[in-house]
């Protein structure tokens, strides 16, 4: 299962909660995934995307733990999805929306 998502250091958000991010600001946010056993032998293996408009902003790959960001330079709704497989079992993904509306 996944932790909470923890943005600028400070503030943890649920799945499917809507967060509200500034303009050129940097969007940094960490969280963790959690196979069931939760020993060595169950590993999970991580992705993740920001897309908006359906256009895709960025995404990376990991493990267990996401530690990443992006900076949104327009208005609008982004949406950041997090997806992960223990022991090549997906799992199923979340996501968060990421609302801009102070862009000049």
């Amino acid at each position: 299962s996944w932790g909470n998502l923890v943005v600028n250091n400070r503030d943890p958000y649920k799945s499917g909660s809507t967060i509200i991010a500034n303009c050129n600001w940097p969007f940094q946010f960490a969280t963790t995934y959690q196979c069931s056993p939760t020993d060595e032998s169950c590993q999970a293996a991580t992705n993740w995307q920001v897309t908006k408009d359906g256009i895709m902003i960025k995404s990376s790959r990991g493990n267990n733990t996401i530690n990443e960001g992006f900076t949104p330079n327009g208005n609008g709704t982004y949406i950041l999805t997090l997806n992960a497989a223990c022991n090549n079992k997906k799992c199923e993904p979340i996501s968060y929306s990421i609302v801009v509306s102070d862009c000049n």
